[in-house]
């Protein structure tokens, strides 16, 4: 008697319908994912390849996943970096690490830079997309040395595979992105007049204490709205005359006992600090009707230790 079929042999059909439904399954996956990946920007049609296969693994796709995620800005140790590097696109890489006080500074200008090249507006044909790039230096302390990152945070801006530029310290949007746009030919990044925005009273003492001078502007919601609203455009107004000068900024509504603390009498407040000792401080109509010319004046003063 030869052998059973499996039309006859219950546990050869079953058999079969697993391999038959597994296959099917597999199948599906490969569909599926190549679509993923192409909507991911893991791979396009033609002869310029994205991501994976230009040498930039999972760059390329987080600027699509940042809904997902906490930040556009992607950590990757020095394998991945030299990856990036290689690709030949605009990079910028900040070296960092956890414990830096102007590390955490720098982080919220970093953020809204990646969130900017993610648009796809700054693509460019024949080169991955633009990059924001971490390393953390105690976790690749060679890698850092062999960078020459002498002091953090240091960011590095790289095009075309080579550095042409780099930053030290915590340093505001606006020095970014004219940087960017200086070095790396991203002339669209328009440079727009902002300033650093502070999210905890860590945030706050950290930048009166990292930095010789930081005028800080200090607003409320509800009935200190509209003032507050004054303020912060005469200090928009104000960074783009003073241009990489750390001007900071803090929603005192979301951090309760934070009036306290700076001894405010008042909202919204303008707060000039020299040394991480306060040496101006205009609250309330007074802030919201001081000019841009006169917190100019006043910080040059701080800056040339004309105030006391």
């Amino acid at each position: 008697m030869g052998p059973l079929s499996c039309a006859t042999n219950f546990g050869c059909r079953v058999r079969q319908t697993l391999q038959h439904t597994l296959g099917a399954i597999i199948l599906y996956g490969l569909f599926w994912g190549t679509k993923q990946a192409a909507f991911l920007g893991l791979a396009t049609p033609g002869p310029v390849y994205k991501g994976v296969l230009s040498g930039a693994p999972r760059h390329q796709w987080a600027c699509r996943l940042r809904s997902l995620q906490r930040s556009a800005v992607v950590e990757v140790g020095p394998a991945e970096l030299e990856a990036s590097i290689r690709g030949g696109g605009a990079v910028i890489l900040d070296i960092f690490a956890i414990w830096c006080g102007p590390c955490k500074l720098l982080e919220p200008a970093l953020d809204k830079l990646a969130e900017q090249l993610c648009d796809g507006k700054f693509d460019r044909d024949g080169f991955p997309s633009p990059q924001v790039l971490r390393m953390d230096s105690d976790l690749h302390p060679g890698k850092a040395t062999e960078m020459r990152a002498e002091g953090l945070p240091t960011v590095i801006f790289f095009n075309k595979g080579v550095e042409v530029g780099r930053l030290e310290g915590a340093v505001g949007l606006r020095a970014l992105e004219d940087n960017a746009a200086r070095l790396l030919g991203l002339a669209e990044l328009s440079g727009g007049p902002t300033g650093v925005k502070l999210n905890s009273m860590e945030d706050v003492e950290l930048s009166v204490q990292m930095e010789d001078v930081v005028l800080l502007g200090v607003f409320g919601g509800g009935q200190y709205e509209q003032e507050s609203a004054a303020l912060d455009a005469t200090l928009q107004l104000l960074q783009s005359q003073v241009g990489d000068q750390l001007i900071s900024t803090v929603d005192a509504s979301r951090l309760p006992g934070l009036v306290r603390s700076l001894q405010l009498g008042g909202l919204p407040a303008v707060v000039l600090f020299q040394d991480g000792s306060k040496v101006m401080q205009l609250e309330g109509v007074d802030a919201a009707t001081v000019t841009a010319d006169e917190l100019q004046e006043a910080l040059e003063a701080a800056r040339n230790g004309l105030v006391s």
